[in-house]
């Protein structure tokens, strides 16, 4: 498993995180198909805008306990 190690939304790109991987590798990441459910919260800009790195989980997160797995950010394209 892949952990975050640095996330950022991307201005004016509502979904996106530009996220930087253990192994160095950055990527573009489009979160909006995982934005179901209980994260349908994020597609509230000022929310998703809160984004941070849960360093005990290895992933991203949002206030609110919101976290998406590390492995669904590496297959999401």
């Amino acid at each position: 498993m892949r952990e975050i190690m640095k996330a950022k939304p991307i201005p004016n790109m509502s979904g996106w995180l530009l996220c930087e991987f253990d192994n160095g590798e950055k990527r573009f990441v489009d979160i909006r198909p995982s934005m179901k459910g209980v994260l349908m919260k994020l597609e509230e800009p000022t929310i998703f805008e809160q984004v941070y790195v849960d360093s005990d989980a290895g992933t991203v997160a949002w206030p609110n306990d919101l976290h998406i797995d590390p492995d669904t950010l590496i297959i999401v394209e």
